[in-house]
């Protein structure tokens, strides 16, 4: 998960939270 929060921190801050909005 690390290694995909190269570019994608944002996408997946969303995915932490759950929200998909």
């Amino acid at each position: 998960m690390a290694a995909k929060r190269t570019g994608n921190s944002q996408e997946t801050s969303r995915e932490h939270t759950g929200e998909t909005s």
